[in-house]
């Protein structure tokens, strides 16, 4: 099972490839995309899951407001958790989900991702066990640039994350700038796990896209 986790660009591109209402309502499928998928679908035994954490598509808060969106962010803040602290549970949550649909129970689940949800992605796979690699589209190189986690940086930042993922799951990261990730990989290759962590020089995956 592959579950691609949206962000609000992706949102975007599945209503107009699959002709959803961004308020929650159905529509008729259309377009090359769709049948490229319909087809590669029917001829494999593959799932596809598509999932929108909150604050994305029709659970926005105050859509084209970026001000209201960083008052938004920083109410969060003053709870004690951050928007993509509560995003990676949602994550977590749709993995859980997914794994419990009678046929795909016994599947291993891949999640891709790119930005900011390749990292949400990438610590998911950190907590379920059900994830078996991730597709990760040019994600954040530090947590400065996302997700955003309170006080992560005393710890880890996301090269040592993806270091701790590839011990577990299959990883392929498709970056434009590949020397990002040169230290996970070296992390890799003497703990003896080098063979899960596959790093290439790939632009964003307009074509992956459903």
């Amino acid at each position: 099972v592959t579950l691609r986790i949206a962000d609000q660009a992706d949102w975007d591109e599945f209503v107009r490839t699959f002709g959803v209402d961004p308020g929650g309502g159905g529509g008729g499928a259309g377009g090359a995309a769709w049948v490229a998928l319909r087809q590669r679908l029917e001829k494999s035994d593959d799932v596809s899951a598509f999932f929108a954490p909150r604050g994305i598509g029709p659970t926005a808060w105050a859509p084209g407001d970026e001000r209201k969106q960083t008052h938004i962010r920083r109410r969060f803040m003053l709870l004690g958790q951050t928007l993509d602290g509560m995003r990676l549970w949602d994550v977590r949550q749709a993995v859980r989900a997914v794994g419990a649909i009678g046929d795909c129970r016994p599947a291993a689940i891949e999640l891709e991702g790119q930005g900011v949800m390749a990292g949400l992605a990438l610590y998911a796979s950190l907590f379920e066990s059900s994830v078996s690699g991730c597709r990760l589209w040019n994600p954040p190189a530090t947590h400065h640039d996302g997700p955003i986690f309170l006080n992560v940086l005393r710890f880890l930042d996301m090269p040592a994350a993806m270091a701790m993922a590839a011990e577990r799951c299959r990883l392929t990261v498709c970056d434009k700038d590949p020397g990002k990730w040169i230290w996970p990989q070296q992390v890799a290759a003497k703990c003896g796990w080098a063979e899960n962590l596959e790093v290439c020089c790939v632009t964003a995956p307009a074509a992956e896209r459903p």
